[in-house]
């Protein structure tokens, strides 16, 4: 009788998997928090802070995000595919979960070490000592916050919920602690709660879904070698992701790391918006692969394909016309410098979820070796770039690097799967979203001018507005497939 409560008992354990729509709308719900959140705090704590205050911070998280990746070893990747393709086996996917986790107790005590030698040793750091140990904490909750587990078993619905509620959290602590420009470092431990705060809550709801119970030899071996590629293509992507950042931090002034911050963070906001499909692409392209799916695996990645350059051309426009009033409706008249480089890192938002979705592919069909190489490579060109041009033009030069790199990037990632790449241009529509992007680009610039002088906010309101409607209206009008589908609501199979 035992014996068989315990071998129903995985069964009852197992989650509910949803439809990849219901995921994508549970991490644009995200996605819009994350674009919300920061909407409300930004402006706010750049008001308070001034460039100094949240250049500091700015730094300090950058530096931080920077350690957690040698902390993880590329298990935020590897784990979401391992755990993907046996997540039906509950005792193989326990198993596979433990071994992991031990492995990030390792590896993360050993990078906290040297990150407290840096703290006390480094003068940049310890300048700012009590800021990078409250971020310190990150480290911890980064690790062990296991988000790549509840994406391999696509539980997005609960992700969202409970991002959502540590935003509202530290929304409220904001308003609440951060006062005056010296507040900068309880603006920090703000930015700690709404970024790692709700990796706490993930592993007391582990134990409802895997068992901790040592059943079997745990085999950390096994995981190494595939680990290899995918811990030097994570901490490559990684380190690059704020490379920018953090050679302006070092080569340049605070202030400059201020005022860039600004445009850094709206491109964050718009680029992670459209990534938002990308990111719960890959369990589902792993099991499709898995299970020799290839037309449902080639279906999924068109629409995908569909939808990040139909959003990406749009954003890219919205945000090159629109750079002075975004700015000065973020920031404020203080970081209007920051419109320029807006304008030139305006490009990554198409180019980098581009670059997201072929990555997913790659590492969907076993390719994580020369994936790990491009990540590589790109980090070294990025570094070279920034080391040219931030010296020479400060905010702006780090602007250039980071598109030329997002560039050069994609160009070897399409030519690496340049095979498959030919395929699903066959099958993508891009007349139709090219002739909507020149005439909502012409309506929304002739708008712009003709209503500057109703206000920056207004102008801003109409400009948007009209190159939305004018957008998608075009692409309705010529029939596009992917908006089409969207519109009538057609059911997925």
């Amino acid at each position: 009788m035992l014996n068989r409560v315990e071998e129903e008992k995985p069964v009852e354990n197992k989650p509910k998997i949803r439809s990849v729509k219901f995921n994508v709308l549970m991490n644009m719900i995200l996605t819009s928090s994350s674009f919300i959140f920061p909407l409300m705090t930004v402006p706010y704590a750049s008001r308070v802070l001034g460039t100094h205050g949240t250049g500091a911070v700015a730094f300090a998280q950058s530096l931080i995000g920077y350690f957690s990746l040698f902390a993880v070893m590329g298990i935020t990747v590897y784990g979401v595919r391992e755990c993907a393709r046996i997540r039906d086996d509950y005792r193989q996917l326990s198993k596979t979960v433990q071994e992991l986790l031990i492995i990030l107790f390792c590896t993360t005590t050993v990078v906290y070490i040297i990150f407290l030698l840096a703290v006390f040793f480094v003068p940049k750091m310890r300048d700012q000592m009590t800021l990078m140990l409250i971020f310190s904490v990150g480290i911890w909750l980064s690790s062990f916050g296991i988000d790549w587990f509840y994406q391999a078993i696509e539980q997005y619905g609960y992700i969202t919920a409970r991002n959502i509620v540590f935003k509202f959290i530290a929304l409220i602590l904001m308003f609440i602690l951060v006062r005056r420009a010296s507040d900068y470092e309880l603006y920090g431990l703000v930015t700690v709660i709404a970024g790692y705060g709700s990796n706490i809550v993930n592993m007391f709801r582990l134990r409802k879904l895997i068992s901790f119970k040592k059943e079997n030899k745990w085999n950390f071996r096994r995981h190494f070698k595939p680990m290899f590629s995918f811990t030097v293509s994570s901490i490559s992507s990684g380190l690059y992701s704020q490379i920018d950042i953090v050679m302006l931090g070092f080569l340049g002034t605070t202030s400059m790391v201020g005022v860039y911050q600004l445009a850094f963070k709206i491109k964050n906001v718009l680029t992670t918006a459209i990534g938002s499909v990308g990111n719960v692409m890959l369990p589902r392209l792993s099991y499709f692969n898995q299970g020799g799916k290839k037309e449902e695996f080639e279906k999924l990645l068109v629409k995908n394909f569909n939808f990040i350059i139909s959003c990406g051309l749009a954003l890219t426009a919205i945000c090159i016309i629109c750079s002075k009033r975004l700015v000065l409706l973020v920031g404020g008249d203080s970081f209007l410098s920051s419109a320029i480089p807006l304008c030139i890192i305006a490009p990554v938002m198409l180019l980098s979820p581009a670059n997201q979705m072929l990555s997913q592919q790659m590492i969907a069909i076993g390719k994580e070796k020369a994936y790990a190489c491009i990540n590589f490579g790109t980090l070294i060109l990025a570094i070279l770039l920034s080391s040219i041009f931030v010296q020479r033009l400060g905010a702006i030069g780090a602007g250039i690097s980071v598109t030329v790199a997002e560039l050069l990037s994609i160009l070897v990632r399409i030519y690496t799967l340049r095979f498959f790449v030919k395929s699903i241009l066959k099958r993508l529509e891009l007349w139709k979203v090219f002739a909507a992007l020149v005439l909502a680009s012409l309506l929304s610039i002739f708008l712009l001018g003709y209503t500057e002088i109703w206000g920056s906010f207004f102008s801003l309101l109409v400009s948007v507005g009209s190159f939305v409607a004018c957008y998608f209206g075009v692409l309705l009008i010529t029939r596009y497939s992917f908006l089409v589908i969207f519109v009538s609501k057609e059911r997925e199979e």
